[in-house]
C-alpha cells in the first residue's frame, strides 16, 4: 500500500505538472481570446464605419451620376435646339443670298430694259412685225422678247421670211420690276431683321451650352473624386474583410485549442481526482494495517507475557519434578 501511495503520488506530481502546464496554455489562449476579440471589436468597428461611408459614396456617385445624365440629356437637347437654329439660320442665309440675287436680277433686267429702250428708239431699220411659234406660252408679266437669230429662209414664192432663233420672254416694264425689286427689299429686310433676332438666340443658345458644359465638366470631375474614392474605400473594405476573416479563422483555432484544453483539464482533474481516491483508498488501508499491526503487536506483547510466566511456571515445575524424582529416587533405595 505505501508502494501504492508511492507510485499514486508520482502519477500526481506529473499530472499536476500536465495540468499546469494546461492551465498556463488556457491562460495564454483566454488572454489570446480577449485580445482577439477585442481586435475583431475593433476591426468590425472599423469595417461598419467603412462599410457606412462606401454606402454614403455609392448613393453620391449614383446621384452624381443621375445628374450627369439629366445634364447630357439637357446637353443633348441644347446641341439638338442649336442644330435646328444654325439650320434655320442656313436657310435665313440662303433665302436672304438667293433674295439678294434676284433683287440684282432684277436691277439687271431693270438696267437692260433701259438701255434696250435706248437703243430700240435709236434704231433706223424697220419695225418688223410676224408670228412666233412656241411649245411654250409666255406669262402675264412677260411682255417681251428677247432672242438670237440662228438662220433665216425665205417663204418660197413669197416676200417673207422663216426666223429661226433662240428666243427668251422678257418683261418690258420697268416699273413693275421695281415694284417687285421694292418687294424683294422688304423681305430682305424682314429676313434679316429675323436673321438677327435668330443669331441672338443661338448665341444665347451657345452661352446656355457652354454654362452647361462647364457644370458637366465640374459634375464630372466631383464624379472622378467620388469613384476614386470609393476605389480607396473599397480596398480599405476588402482590406478590414481579410483582416477580420484572418482575426476569426484565428479566433476560432483559438476557440478549439481552448476547449480541447479545457477537455484535457477535464480530464487530468478526472484523473487526478482519481489518484486522489486511490491514494486516500491507499491511506485508510495503510491505518487499518497499521490498526491490525499494533492490535496484533499487543496480542503479541500479551502471548510473549504469557509464554514467559509459562516459562516460568514450567521451570518450577521441573524443578519440582526434579526434586520429587530425587526425593523419590531416596525413597526407592
Amino acid at each position: 500500500y505505501e508502494e501504492v501511495v508511492m507510485d499514486v503520488t508520482a502519477k500526481q506530481v506529473n499530472i499536476k505538472n500536465e495540468l499546469t502546464e494546461v492551465m498556463k496554455e488556457i491562460q495564454g489562449c483566454l488572454a489570446r481570446t480577449r485580445r482577439l476579440e477585442l481586435e475583431n471589436t475593433k476591426v468590425l468597428s472599423e469595417k461598419t464605419e467603412v462599410d457606412t461611408r462606401l454606402k454614403s459614396l455609392c448613393e453620391q456617385i449614383q446621384h452624381s451620376v443621375q445628374k450627369l445624365n439629366s445634364l447630357r440629356e439637357d446637353q443633348e437637347k441644347n446641341f439638338q435646339a442649336l442644330n435646328v437654329l444654325t439650320a434655320e439660320l442656313a436657310v435665313l442665309d440662303q433665302n436672304i443670298t438667293e433674295l439678294e440675287r434676284k433683287k440684282i436680277l432684277l436691277i439687271s433686267q431693270t438696267e437692260f430694259i433701259e438701255e434696250m429702250r435706248g437703243q430700240y428708239q435709236e434704231m433706223s431699220d424697220p419695225v418688223v412685225e410676224g408670228k412666233l411659234i412656241t411649245p411654250t406660252a409666255p406669262l402675264e408679266k412677260h411682255s417681251g422678247i428677247i432672242g438670237k437669230v440662228k438662220d433665216v429662209r425665205q417663204v418660197e414664192g413669197t416676200n417673207l421670211y422663216e426666223i429661226y432663233c433662240e428666243a427668251k420672254f422678257i418683261e418690258l416694264d420697268p416699273q413693275d420690276i421695281n415694284v417687285r425689286i421694292t418687294t424683294v427689299d422688304e423681305e430682305i429686310t424682314q429676313k434679316k431683321i429675323l436673321r438677327e433676332e435668330l443669331s441672338v438666340k443661338i448665341e444665347e443658345q451657345k452661352f446656355h451650352n457652354e454654362q452647361v458644359a462647364k457644370t458637366i465638366h465640374a459634375e464630372e470631375k466631383v464624379h472622378s473624386i467620388l469613384e476614386s474614392q470609393r476605389t480607396d474605400v473599397g480596398d480599405e473594405v476588402t482590406k478590414l474583410t481579410g483582416e477580420l476573416e484572418l482575426v476569426d479563422s484565428e479566433l476560432f483555432e483559438v476557440r478549439e485549442s481552448l476547449s480541447q484544453l479545457k477537455k484535457n483539464e477535464q480530464e487530468f482533474t478526472y484523473h487526478f481526482d482519481t489518484l486522489a481516491q486511490d491514494f486516500e483508498s491507499a491511506q485508510n488501508n495503510i491505518k487499518e494495517s497499521e490498526n491490525f499491526i499494533n492490535v496484533k503487536r499487543q496480542e503479541k506483547e500479551e502471548v510473549s507475557v504469557a509464554i514467559a510466566q509459562l516459562e516460568t511456571e514450567l521451570e518450577s515445575d521441573r524443578e519440582k519434578h526434579k526434586s520429587l524424582l530425587e526425593n523419590l529416587t531416596i525413597f526407592e533405595q
